[in-house]
């Protein structure tokens, strides 16, 4: 009996109609090292993780910026709105990630629009 491929690896929610699941696809492939790094560091901190992950996280966010370039493209389109993502984070973390996640929503939710307008136009010539 041959050995039995791997299970398809899982990916991200489908969002903005399948391009932010692509990206996240991108930031696997190219950086998978940095973000099973970061994921591993955000499981075992799940009250701190926003302070006890950031070297983590700067070194997934440099990696992804490098070997991703519609996410880098993105990134310049959206600084406003990463900035105020990234305070609402500090502001936040020392707070339970429900709780983060549930205060930094409508932040969360402008960096998104931000990002899926800007792969929709990279994608669409």
């Amino acid at each position: 009996a041959g050995k039995e491929p791997a299970p398809p690896r899982k990916s991200g929610p489908r969002l903005a109609g399948g391009r932010m699941e692509g990206v996240l696809v991108q930031v696997e492939q190219a950086c998978p090292g940095e973000l099973q790094s970061f994921v591993q560091c955000v499981d075992r901190n799940p009250r701190t993780w926003q302070l006890d992950c950031e070297s983590y996280k700067r070194n997934l966010t440099q990696c992804s910026h490098t070997k991703v370039p519609s996410l880098a493209a993105a990134n310049k389109r959206c600084v406003a709105e990463s900035d105020a993502y990234a305070k609402c984070l500090k502001k936040h973390g020392g707070e339970e990630q429900g709780v983060v996640v549930e205060r930094c929503r409508e932040a969360m939710q402008m960096l998104h629009q931000c990002t899926h307008r800007t792969l929709s136009r990279d994608s669409n010539g």
